[in-house]
């Protein structure tokens, strides 16, 4: 690539602009970092305290739409109740074809788990408690991550 090609093409990905005759780095909001040993994708970015914060980002193959592409699973004809657990049973049963569970079977293992630890939602006027917002705490008994 020529000189101009490879500027064409940072302006046109936004990395960099034009000012006036100048070129300029464009403001960034997060730089993403990927370990070379590992192949983990990192994003830092800071917060608006001015803390420099990181964030794992998820391989593709972990992501959920990717999860249910591979299982081979019919989202059409599943309620979203328990979800996660058709997902989890249907990606067993593909690792295990010699050793298939049904959904009948005790599957408990495999299902999902997340439950509502607390719930509270004060009254505008509620300040003996000194909590003036909602809050719901969700709880994970599973073995397996989810992302909300």
């Amino acid at each position: 690539m020529t000189e101009s090609e490879v500027l064409d093409l940072l302006k046109k990905q936004g990395i960099i602009r034009e000012d006036g005759e100048n070129l300029r780095i464009t403001d960034l909001s997060d730089i993403t970092f990927i370990h070379q040993d590992t192949g983990k994708k990192y994003k830092f970015f800071i917060n608006e305290s001015g803390d420099l914060i990181n964030q794992e980002i998820p391989n593709d193959e972990d992501l959920l739409s990717n999860r249910v592409v591979a299982s081979g699973v019919d989202l059409d004809s599943w309620s979203a109740r328990g979800f996660i657990g058709r997902l989890r049973l249907a990606e067993y049963n593909k690792a295990n074809p010699s050793n298939r569970l049904s959904e009948t079977q005790n599957i408990g293992l495999y299902s999902d788990r997340i439950k509502i630890g607390a719930f509270y939602a004060p009254l505008d006027t509620d300040i003996v408690h000194g909590c003036t917002r909602a809050f719901i705490e969700l709880e994970n008994t599973s073995d397996s991550d989810f992302c909300l």
